[in-house]
């Protein structure tokens, strides 16, 4: 899936938009104008900590059809780190 990620003022990960959404939303919204990132960002995509073992993000990925995951420093400062892909999971 192709996607970009959202983040706040504050710095904090908001979510990701996907490329299906921005094409969905085009053609559903007559009234672009006022229409930020924040508004197209899927919050409920799944992401891991910089902490947990790499079994979750494989067990995450393998769930889900993501190609890639978000990888951030914890759930207070949700910071973003990174992504991690099923690919470098795999030759770690």
């Amino acid at each position: 899936m192709d996607e970009d990620r959202v983040i706040g003022r504050d710095g904090k990960y908001l979510g990701l938009i996907s490329l299906h959404a921005i094409k969905r939303f085009f053609r559903e919204t007559d009234n672009l104008e006022s229409v930020i990132a924040a508004d197209l960002a899927d919050t409920s995509f799944p992401q891991v900590s910089a902490t947990p073992p790499i079994s979750g993000a494989i067990e995450i990925l393998a769930e889900t059809e993501a190609e890639r995951l978000p990888v951030l420093d914890g759930a207070e400062t949700r910071k973003l780190l990174g992504t991690v892909s099923e690919r470098m999971l795999l030759s770690a």
